[in-house]
């Protein structure tokens, strides 16, 4: 059987690309959950409940919680918009069960 080689390159240019379309698409997702959910993006509300050490702002906050939750469970990528929605509400509401104890 015959092997082509691997031109580095072109590993390079496709991990480029991929990494390209999971940030376009984390970044669609987020733009989504904005709008859908009437979020102000620059206000620190969001920052407070699941943003850590680096976020500004809700669109910071809103990011850095999709990239940990993709980076916990691959299919998390692929799921649709409204179940993303789903999730992140189920995350605020949790959260806020626990605030008011």
């Amino acid at each position: 059987m015959m092997t082509i080689p691997v031109n580095p390159l072109d590993m390079l240019i496709q991990s480029f690309s991929e990494k390209k379309a999971k940030r376009c698409r984390l970044l669609n997702l987020r733009d989504y959950l904005i709008c859908s959910l009437f979020i102000n993006p620059h206000s620190k509300n969001l920052v407070v409940v699941f943003g850590g050490a680096d976020e500004r702002n809700n669109a910071d906050a809103l990011m850095g919680w999709l990239v940990r939750s993709v980076e916990q469970d691959r299919s998390f990528m692929h799921l649709a918009p409204k179940e993303v929605e789903a999730r992140l509400l189920r995350l605020l509401s949790d959260q806020l069960g626990v605030w008011q104890d």
